[in-house]
């Protein structure tokens, strides 16, 4: 939307997540993807109700315990399949980097909207919890 990667370095964990062509769509769709659609290609793992997040890595941490040697070899093993080394990522940076300094008047000005838009919503928000939080006391 705004001529820009949005990924950076997220380009080089989700090539290790997902295949290229979710990955791709994902990068260059400009769609706004809800936690719940990024379950179904596997970019989030798991989507909690506002509020729940620390019960639910409780929950996460909790159902892993059991089988905690098993995990840990996994991860383990995944980390040598899936690499990601400080030259990979030094060099999708630089390229990120690149590109966001080769940016247009045209898409600057889009990205100022858009971060005046999302200050906008999370100031509603705080009202919005401000006003939660009085009518329960």
């Amino acid at each position: 939307m705004v001529n820009l990667d949005p990924g950076g370095c997220a380009e080089s964990c989700l090539e290790k997540k997902v295949c290229n062509r979710v990955r791709e769509g994902l990068t260059v769709s400009c769609r706004l993807d809800s936690a719940d659609d990024m379950i179904v290609p596997v970019v989030v793992d798991r989507v909690g109700d506002h509020g729940s997040g620390e019960a639910e890595i409780g929950n996460v941490i909790q159902a892993r315990s059991r089988s905690r040697n098993a995990m840990a070899g996994i991860a383990a093993a995944r980390r040598c399949v899936h690499k990601l080394d400080y030259e990979e990522l030094l060099g999708v940076v630089d390229v990120w980097v690149d590109t966001a300094l080769s940016l247009g008047s045209r898409d600057i000005k889009l990205m100022q909207r858009l971060v005046s838009r999302q200050n906008d919503l999370r100031q509603t928000a705080r009202q919005d919890d401000g006003v939660m939080a009085r009518s329960l006391h």
